[in-house]
């Protein structure tokens, strides 16, 4: 559960974005800076405040160097 959402897809991408950044020893404000966005962007995003969107979901993929049904599955 992620910020008190259900399971939901978008809480599933926010839980495995998160872990792919923690194996990575990766900031939010790193990350940021990666994605051209800001810190609160990608923290609002890690917390399911905020939905990633597909093309997010893509970019993100394509910085971690991973396939975007990482970021999808469990």
């Amino acid at each position: 559960m992620v910020c008190g959402m259900p399971d939901t897809l978008s809480g599933r991408v926010a839980a495995n974005l998160r872990g792919e950044l923690a194996r990575r020893n990766l900031t939010h404000e790193e990350f940021a800076d990666r994605a051209v966005t800001s810190r609160q962007a990608i923290t609002n995003r890690c917390l399911g405040r905020t939905p990633i969107s597909l093309d997010e979901l893509e970019l993100y993929a394509e910085l971690l160097e991973i396939e975007p049904s990482k970021l999808l599955n469990d």
